[in-house]
């Protein structure tokens, strides 16, 4: 049984394989116990949205940061690759 550390990890590996690897609805809900209508609900907002269809709550949906910030955490672990995501933050 897998080990996650977030909801939305356990959300992803309920669509993965009908995203990646073409395997019914039908037979997935029938491994993870879920109505084949939920799961046909969850990967239409998989599709429609992508990952950010994962995250159950408004609030985490519209945690963003702006472009101009992504752009440079981006070109920061591009230009020091070694620094882990902890160290990238605390650049100043």
């Amino acid at each position: 049984m897998p080990l996650f550390e977030w909801p939305e990890q356990k959300r992803y590996e309920e669509v993965r394989p009908l995203v990646h690897f073409d395997v019914s609805v039908a037979e997935r809900a029938g491994e993870l116990g879920l109505s084949q209508r939920a799961l046909y609900r969850r990967l239409g907002g998989f599709e429609a949205e992508g990952i950010e269809s994962l995250f159950a709550s408004e609030t985490a949906r519209k945690r963003k940061l702006p472009s101009a910030v992504r752009r440079l955490i981006v070109d920061l672990k591009a230009e020091h690759s070694p620094f882990n995501l902890n160290e990238i933050a605390n650049v100043a």
